[in-house]
């Protein structure tokens, strides 16, 4: 008989977002059940938010190319003024540090397998 507490982690779903629970068998823990009943055991819930978390990083790594893309373009623009123009490029310093820093975040994670 399957029971699902009313405690509630302090994290979502990785599927779905949903809220997920505690699941309790006979008393005991056994792992996490999400509002629209995705499962998940505490090594398997681990994995899925590692891979979450670094859908979210590449996610954020490849709007900062876009900034850059957008920065060159403006940049390049012949009616630009000169201080817009400097401004979009020191933005794009920091956007490639800032991307530069995401990618080092996804290679220096170490997840459990």
């Amino acid at each position: 008989m399957r029971k699902t507490s009313q405690v509630q982690p302090e994290f979502s779903c990785p599927d779905c977002i949903g809220v997920l629970r505690i699941e309790t068998i006979e008393g005991h823990h056994r792992g996490y059940v999400c509002q629209v009943g995705h499962r998940f055991s505490p090594n398997s819930l681990l994995q899925a938010k590692e891979r979450e978390f670094e859908r979210a990083v590449w996610s954020a790594a490849v709007l900062l190319l876009h900034v850059l893309s957008a920065n060159q373009a403006i940049v390049n623009e012949p009616r630009t003024p000169r201080s817009v123009s400097l401004a979009l490029k020191r933005r794009a310093r920091e956007a490639t540090q800032q991307y530069r820093t995401l990618l080092r975040m996804v290679e220096n994670t170490h997840a459990i397998s």
